[in-house]
């Protein structure tokens, strides 16, 4: 017997007090709570699926091996080769960027890397 048939059958019983008549539109009440919850999770996962189709998507846009990656036209005279105190990384900086500013944070560990210019 389903919950369906279990309240039929509550129902139909002859001489209900006021109790058993509660007891009823609570139940009902309870039913139809569940199924706008089951519903809605129906939904939401709907949801959730779609949003995990669209991220593996751009991961998969996004994983790119480093060796893939290349410098179209890299230009050693552009650019200033300097090497992070902290983090011990060589940085290619922009010749204008070098001439122009006196530090630069290292895009790694978040240093303050000084210019020293002779």
């Amino acid at each position: 017997m389903n919950i369906n048939e279990k309240i039929s059958t509550l129902e139909n019983i002859e001489n209900k007090s006021c109790e058993v008549k509660l007891f009823i539109d609570i139940i009902k009440d309870l039913q139809d709570e569940i199924e706008n919850l089951s519903n809605e999770n129906h939904l939401l996962r709907e949801y959730i699926d779609t949003i995990e189709e669209d991220l593996r998507e751009v991961e998969s846009v996004l994983s790119v091996e480093d060796d893939e990656l290349e410098i179209d036209n890299f230009d050693e005279e552009e650019f200033i080769q300097v090497s992070c105190d902290s983090c011990k990384e060589s940085l290619y900086i922009d010749k204008e960027i070098y001439e122009s500013e006196e530090n630069f944070d290292c895009p790694n560990c978040g240093n303050l890397i000084t210019f020293i210019k002779s």
